[in-house]
């Protein structure tokens, strides 16, 4: 064989082996990524979907309603206007949480592990519902690390060691999702505003 024909026998095998990289190696290792990164997933959900949320501590249970225009609202135990920023600060949370390892598959000795891991007695229950969408996931004991939970989804039962931070979850009660306003109005719309004190009194006029 000449070397011309044996450079081009080679040209073409690179090129074919070039093709098939390509066309389908790649992509399959792109969908290999894809869902790996989706199976570690917490909760799949986009934390703008949630409309309805129940967050239940051992001493209180918080139900808490989005409606078409955004505003959150709790209608148990009291019926008040919801903080949106204290709201969705779980909700991302949740959002970004992955798993990072499987304790303990349904079924496995269960009872033993909850109990071990905080999810027998959990410090607080979490309730979602999105429009195709609904979870509720456990919160137990600390993990190894400050910044790890371990969790037990109820859809699948499975112990799991996360990436949630406690700090995002813990002392959350009735007035952490309340919202805190005295007044609701339209800043953009005042026109006088009017202080009074003690023997004093100060008025501001829009100009």
């Amino acid at each position: 064989m000449t070397p011309f024909r044996t450079t081009l026998l080679l040209a073409i095998i690179f090129v074919v082996l070039g093709v098939y990289v390509y066309t389908i190696e790649v992509p399959t290792m792109k969908q290999d990524v894809l869902q790996e990164t989706e199976a570690r997933r917490l909760l799949p959900f986009d934390y703008r979907d949630v409309t309805h949320l129940a967050y239940t501590t051992r001493t209180e249970r918080i139900l808490m309603n989005r409606d078409e225009r955004n505003r959150w609202r709790i209608i148990e135990p009291v019926e008040a206007r919801g903080d949106a920023r204290a709201i969705e600060s779980v909700l991302r949370a949740l959002e970004i949480g992955k798993i990072s390892r499987v304790i303990q598959r349904k079924g496995q000795e269960q009872e033993a592990t909850a109990e071990q891991y905080g999810l027998r007695s959990p410090y607080v229950i979490i309730d979602l519902t999105t429009p195709e969408y609904t979870e509720s996931l456990a919160l137990g004991h600390t993990g190894p690390l400050s910044s790890t939970l371990y969790a037990q989804r109820r859809s699948d039962q499975n112990v799991l060691l996360t990436t949630l931070m406690v700090e995002d979850f813990r002392a959350k009660t009735l007035g952490t999702f309340r919202l805190k306003d005295v007044l609701f109005f339209d800043g953009t719309r005042a026109e006088r505003i009017q202080l009074q004190t003690t023997g004093q009194t100060i008025t501001l006029q829009r100009g």
